[in-house]
């Protein structure tokens, strides 16, 4: 075929894997906010006994992800700017 590119699925991909490796891991830690994963999250969550932490930008977290908090599925919310001071801490020093 000429004239198309292949569309990354990455979201589908890391859906396919938190199910497929889920005996190779106890806890899943997302760096993203997209609510997309969500629904994987929920299942290996309630099926497999796993946890889930995600890591993102403020005031980019879906909706989906803090639905997942209030279920249970979803351990906590961190934010990156949280930890601002704490990557700056031995900045400067020599």
């Amino acid at each position: 075929m000429h004239g198309f590119e292949k569309k990354c699925d990455l979201d589908v991909e890391m859906a396919v894997d938190l199910i497929r490796e889920r005996d190779n891991y106890e806890t899943v830690v997302l760096f993203s906010g997209d609510g997309d994963l969500m629904r994987a999250v929920e299942y290996v969550c309630s099926e497999f006994s796993k946890e889930c932490y995600v890591f993102g930008a403020r005031d980019h977290i879906g909706r989906e992800v803090f639905d997942a908090q209030s279920s249970g599925a979803v351990k906590k919310i961190l934010f990156a700017d949280d930890f601002e001071y704490r990557l700056n801490m031995h900045r400067g020093r020599k």
